[in-house]
């Protein structure tokens, strides 16, 4: 029930990402999009809080068994990769939340945006692990990705120079 509830409460907050991010694509400055808009940043806000929440809860717990049995590190939490990309995509969402409100619809607001939608995303499989439905393709998809993570760091910085070019491309003005 709990794994549910929060599985739930984690793909509500991915959808409200995604609708935050795709604020450009809305026509013109109708209030009812501004409304809509504030309530997207409330739900972003209230998840962030809710997931900080659960990872502070997660380390108060690791700390206590510290304290029972001295021989494990506290370094164990951040071995471990889920624990440090839901880290990560909580800092790349506080940070787009945080340039939405102060600058939005700008280039760093969509950048993290998108920044947010990818890790949000991928932290997906963190809650669909929990179902035996999915935990074996979970499970196959990490191991695959172990296996390949050379090629994939090639890949990776191919895909990131080629982003790099096109934004760059894409800020150039020719002059008349």
């Amino acid at each position: 029930q709990r794994l549910l509830r929060q599985q739930l409460l984690y793909f509500c907050w991915l959808v409200s990402i995604i609708a935050l991010t795709t604020r450009k694509k809305w026509d013109g400055e109708v209030s009812a999009f501004n409304v809509i808009r504030i309530i997207l940043i409330v739900l972003v806000v209230f998840g962030c809080l809710n997931f900080v929440k659960v990872e502070y809860m997660q380390i108060k717990k690791r700390l206590e068994s510290l304290q029972e049995k001295k021989q494990r590190q506290f370094k164990e939490y951040y071995y471990n990769f889920w624990n440090i990309w839901q880290v990560l995509t909580l800092s790349f969402v506080t940070c787009f939340v945080a340039i939405e409100l102060a600058i939005p619809r700008s280039n760093e607001a969509t950048l993290f945006g998108a920044l947010s939608q990818f890790f949000a995303c991928i932290n997906s499989l963190y809650y669909l692990r929990g179902r035996d439905e999915w935990a074996w393709i979970v499970y196959a998809l990490l191991r695959i990705i172990a296996k390949m993570r050379q090629f994939l760091g090639i890949l990776f910085f191919i895909i990131a120079s080629t982003t790099i070019l096109f934004w760059t491309m894409d800020a150039f003005e020719p002059s008349n």
